[in-house]
């Protein structure tokens, strides 16, 4: 169900072909509620921390190189609840598709539906994350 934690994740040497979004960490996420409870569980705002609370932390991601990708990273934590302590290290990604504001992307399992329109690293919502030794190829990081 909806709740519970995420942490002390440790992965490294990943080689991902074809693979759209290789990172999504989402805490806006519908599994275990009902559909009554789903707009609760979308609020973009603030609210009282219980235990149908996600909490993820403590995540590194080191030695990955993806081709095809569209969206590097996407990681978004609740207001209440933020994700924390993340490390992506020596990442080098490739993009052949431009991503723009004429062709935003909603990334995987992102059910508030937040287009984003460049290839990169989006954050919302996150404390304490340390990138270090990225490349994107085909596109250019601002």
């Amino acid at each position: 169900g909806r709740g519970g934690y995420v942490r002390r994740i440790d992965i490294s040497r990943l080689n991902l072909t074809d693979v759209p979004y290789p990172l999504v960490i989402n805490a806006y996420y519908r599994c275990g509620i009902t559909e009554d409870e789903w707009p609760a569980a979308s609020d973009p705002d603030e609210r009282k921390v219980d235990a149908g609370t996600p909490s993820i932390e403590q995540i590194t991601i080191a030695d990955l190189t993806a081709d095809g990708v569209l969206l590097g990273a996407f990681i978004q934590g609740l207001p209440e609840r933020p994700v924390q302590q993340v490390r992506l290290n020596r990442w080098r990604l490739s993009t052949e598709t431009a991503i723009g504001p004429a062709s935003p992307r909603i990334p995987a399992m992102d059910f508030a539906y937040t287009a984003v329109e460049t290839t990169g690293i989006h954050v919302r919502h996150t404390r304490d994350l340390v990138i270090e030794g990225w490349s994107i190829d085909g596109c250019s990081m601002s």
